[in-house]
């Protein structure tokens, strides 16, 4: 076996290194620059442990220099006192702030604009690196933002506010309950499952997505929900619904929570509150685009996630009679459902 120049106490201890754990790093190193002194080429090496020429090259030189320590981790540079003391009393006022409520002209949160910041408030310029390292003391982390929905109502606290005060001391005589209608097609919702790994499971579908309309309230003191499906989602369905709400419900004032859907405000809906037969319901709207405020929407999860999910039904009918069932079985009233379905 060939040998390149080096001497036997240091080929020794090199090869000692090279038998410690494949997931050792400086185990790994000593074998490529064992691999070299043993007569292997770049191009070798590269094929046998895909390392490039330039990596290659560097740990040889850092070897040659330094020994089997040249293999190592080189310790982590420590910025000056002065400017860690700065940072750990800087860093926390600003950290969770926007750049641009700093002055900048970006929203996003770097090193760069960090630094930036850092000179123009303190008149210092740590180094990058001595920022990153601060951050990581801190807990904090490089990662990626998510979007989050918020409503644009301007007086979002204030229905907020009202709606909760009714739902917690309802007046006497008179029931609050959350309003919501949902999409029942026959496409299911897709959900996670256990499976086997690497192959994702196949839900099948066909044809048109035929659609019934489920409309529901939530009594929120009793927790009772009234369910009932329609053909439609327009005024003439909501009304229906409403109907059968005041059915089940023949004497209180029904305290209604609703969104701000078209069919709640429309005409016709406006004109049946105000009539004799319907004037028993309230309708109180919540802030717009806030569906988080509707403890329905949760149920209409639930009872998707237990009747539907990733399960294909052949006609509309069957779907209204699984979500009929597993709707009782939690305890619902539903209203029988004998109407034609529409197509789509």
């Amino acid at each position: 076996m060939r040998t390149r120049d080096i001497d036997a106490e240091s080929l020794a201890a090199l090869r000692e290194k090279a038998r410690h754990g494949s997931v050792n790093l400086e185990a790994m190193r000593a074998r490529v620059v064992l691999a070299f002194f043993e007569g292997s080429s770049y191009a070798e090496i590269r094929t046998q442990y895909g390392w490039s020429c330039a990596t290659t090259a560097k740990w040889i030189g850092r070897f040659r220099s330094q020994g089997l320590a040249g293999l190592g981790r080189k310790p982590r540079a420590t910025p000056p006192p002065r400017v860690r003391g700065l940072l750990e009393t800087w860093l926390p006022t600003v950290i969770h702030k926007s750049p641009r409520a700093l002055g900048r002209e970006r929203d996003r949160r770097t090193l760069e604009s960090l630094q930036m910041v850092c000179e123009e408030q303190t008149g210092e310029r740590p180094s990058l690196e001595s920022i990153r390292l601060a951050l990581h003391r801190f807990g904090h982390s490089w990662k990626r933002a998510k979007r989050t929905i918020t409503s644009p109502d301007l007086e979002y606290e204030a229905k907020k506010g009202a709606v909760q005060a009714l739902a917690e001391a309802a007046p006497a005589g008179s029931r609050v309950m959350f309003a919501d209608q949902s999409d029942v097609g026959l496409y299911p919702p897709i959900g996670a499952q256990w499976g086997d790994r690497g192959v994702q499971d196949k839900v099948r579908t066909r044809g048109k997505n035929r659609k019934v309309y489920l409309f529901g309230a939530l009594d929120a003191h009793t927790d009772q929900l009234h369910v009932g499906f329609w053909p439609r989602k327009n005024s003439d369905a909501f009304i229906g619904f409403l109907r059968a709400l005041l059915t089940d419900v023949p004497n209180d004032t029904i305290h209604l929570v609703l969104d701000n859907y078209s069919v709640h405000k429309s005409k016709k809906t406006r004109a049946f509150l105000v009539s004799e037969e319907g004037r028993r319901i309230k309708p109180i709207f919540l802030p717009t685009y806030s569906p988080w405020l509707n403890p329905i929407e949760i149920t209409w999860r639930i009872v998707k996630g237990r009747a539907a999910t990733n399960r294909w039904r052949d006609s509309p009918e069957q779907t209204v009679a699984d979500y009929t069932a597993t709707m009782t079985d939690l305890g619902a009233t539903v209203w029988p459902y004998a109407l034609p379905i529409q197509k789509e």
